[in-house]
């Protein structure tokens, strides 16, 4: 099959809230509709998408404020990938209503979004922390009461000096940057199947990265 272009993937959604039960749930961070599709803040969707395309899985399921594809890794960990559909700054929601519905323990959902904090294209696997920044992150840590979760953060890099954050993160990478996105985006998927697998350390050790 020839490779998509990067970000070059279908509007999903819809479907039915049957067969959301999972080993593990994965949520990517983003914003919903055209207007910030393949922006920065995007980048938990992307993740999704690209994990979701190689593995033959489509956003074909829906529930509790999250559109939904199931994936299975090697060692058979039924993985429910998430988007969540409240935008943003609202993420928790979701996220909540999964954890709540499934009582889900928090050491088996993890968290996807950007973070400008990190160099471009780095990964960032961590157990738990604060949310920095990050209003989507600050969300589900108040609606879960709790931050003691495991998360992906996928370095955006910083705006030049003087740059508005909010114009920046809701912005498109320049082309330049598009291959080295992909791969940090295919590398991140990959970290969601070996942290299924083998538990977070061992996607700690093969997948953490300073980017560049």
């Amino acid at each position: 099959m020839q490779k998509r272009k990067l970000f070059g993937f279908k509007k999903m959604g819809g479907g039915t809230s049957a067969g959301l039960k999972s080993d593990v749930y994965v949520f990517g961070l983003g914003n919903t509709g055209a207007k910030y599709a393949r922006t920065r803040h995007n980048a938990g969707f992307d993740v999704l998408d690209i994990l979701a395309e190689k593995n033959g899985a489509r956003f074909d399921l829906s529930g509790y404020q999250g559109v939904c594809a199931k994936v299975e890794s090697s060692g058979g960990k039924q993985i429910l990938l998430i988007k969540p559909q409240t935008f943003m700054n609202n993420s928790g929601q979701c996220v909540a209503a999964f954890v709540k519905k499934f009582s889900i323990p928090l050491d088996r959902i993890l968290v996807i979004y950007d973070d400008l904090d990190l160099n471009k294209a780095a990964i960032r696997i961590r157990p738990g922390g604060s949310a920095g920044t990050h209003n989507g992150l600050k969300s589900i840590i108040y609606h879960l009461n709790a931050d003691s979760f495991p998360r992906i953060r996928v370095g955006i890099g910083q705006p030049e000096p003087g740059t508005d954050i909010i114009a920046f993160v809701l912005g498109r990478f320049h082309t330049d940057d598009h291959q080295k996105m992909f791969d940090a985006y295919e590398n991140a998927g990959k970290a969601v199947l070996e942290w299924a697998d083998n538990g977070l350390d061992a996607a700690m050790q093969k997948f953490n990265s300073k980017g560049r």
